[in-house]
């Protein structure tokens, strides 16, 4: 029985745009349907109903030009490109607004007490489109949009969005790098695609330190990597920042066995990191699909992610007993350093309690036996039990 009430958003124009061959494709929402079905998750959620966004809503952060490109491909005969990699069909344009009004309307949903949390499965993705650009497969940009209409229809006043895509954001962070009502997290594969979100860009402006980014410069970053990202650095700040709401870009590209990502998240990694974020803003917490081309993976990733938000629970555990690597530890300490004094009280508890949580263990792990040998003082008759009592 789920112990939430989670919203799911999905619409068939968005199987619509496709390009025969390419990686963002419409089975990449077919799977996620047939899995949710299959482990009668969906079947536990309450559907929410898209409505395409408006010209309006989508100009609150895209220039006038960007969507005019977009509304010309209605009128395609064949497939159209903006620059190598992102494509319209005539099926597009509709599809991209549904993108951002099914992701807005899950926003609407949690934020009017009608559903605790959701996901809006939305194609295509947005979190690569700029302001004044369409690139990276993403013609919109679903979660800026969804979180300036958050601002100013919904009465929110901040807003944070975390961003676990293989790749940077690039469009999400340049949108709101110079703003503080909207923060911006990013953990991604470092020298990869679009070569954006180096530890040392924060914000700029009125925007100084509410952005963070934690590349992971190297490859096969695994659960007890990411996890440490969130421990160590996005939680802390998070919660000192206590946003009104949670927009999640889950891309499930950083997946083992993901044909573009070469990291290996598994699913229980997804479903860890989703539980973190629920604690944040009372839970309400919006998840839009990125990335994913791995179709098992991503199917994986969405279902465990789904199962997080109607109230199940991770296997901590499995990945607590790894030790996160030295690149990943030297990538969230360089973070640290260049984001450490705009959030010094959030980062310095969260160093107290690694240092507690260190002890902790140390202590577990100590043998008593051990230490009644190396005690040297003579003991009186009797004081033996005494002694091991009190080390018990």
């Amino acid at each position: 029985m789920a112990n939430h009430k989670t919203g799911l958003m999905f619409d068939p124009i968005c199987k619509k745009h496709k390009f025969p061959g390419h990686p963002e494709s419409p089975a990449r929402l077919q799977v996620i349907e047939d899995i949710l079905n299959e482990k009668g998750l969906y079947q536990q959620c309450v559907p929410i109903a898209g409505v395409a966004a408006t010209q309006e809503t989508i100009e609150r952060i895209h220039s006038q030009k960007v969507f005019q490109d977009v509304l010309d491909s209605k009128q395609a005969t064949d497939i159209i490109h903006f620059g190598a990699d992102t494509f319209a069909n005539k099926y597009t344009f509709d599809a991209a607004l549904m993108a951002v009004g099914g992701t807005i309307e899950v926003v609407k949903a949690v934020l009017a007490g009608d559903i605790d949390n959701g996901f809006a499965f939305v194609r295509p993705p947005g979190h690569h489109a700029e302001a004044n650009k369409i690139m990276g497969f993403c013609l919109f940009n679903n979660v800026a949009v969804a979180a300036e209409y958050a601002l100013a229809e919904l009465g929110c006043d901040r807003v944070l969005i975390i961003d676990w895509d293989v790749h940077h954001g690039n469009g999400t962070q340049h949108i709101f790098e110079d703003r503080s009502d909207v923060m911006y997290f990013s953990v991604h594969k470092g020298y990869f695609y679009p070569n954006t979100g180096w530890h040392k860009e924060v914000g700029i402006d009125e925007g100084k330190g509410y952005t963070v980014n934690i590349p992971l410069c190297s490859a096969k970053m695994q659960d007890e990597d990411y996890l440490a990202c969130f421990d160590k650095v996005f939680i802390p700040i998070a919660k000192n920042y206590n946003p009104d709401l949670v927009i999640v870009s889950a891309g499930f590209d950083p997946a083992a066995g993901d044909t573009l990502g070469p990291m290996s998240v598994s699913p229980n990694g997804f479903a860890c990191m989703l539980h973190k974020i629920l604690s944040l803003a009372n839970g309400k917490v919006v998840c839009s699909l990125e990335g994913g081309y791995g179709l098992a993976s991503t199917a994986a990733g969405a279902a465990a992610c789904v199962d997080i938000l109607l109230g199940g629970e991770p296997d901590y555990e499995s990945v607590y007993q790894q030790e996160p690597s030295k690149t990943c530890l030297d990538d969230i300490a360089k973070t640290i350093t260049h984001i450490e004094k705009y959030w010094t009280d959030a980062l310095s508890e969260q160093s107290v309690d690694d240092a507690v949580a260190d002890l902790a263990n140390d202590l577990q792990n100590l043998d008593i036996n051990e230490i009644v040998d190396q005690v040297e003082v003579p003991l009186a008759s009797g004081d033996e039990d005494i002694v091991e009592k009190n080390l018990q």
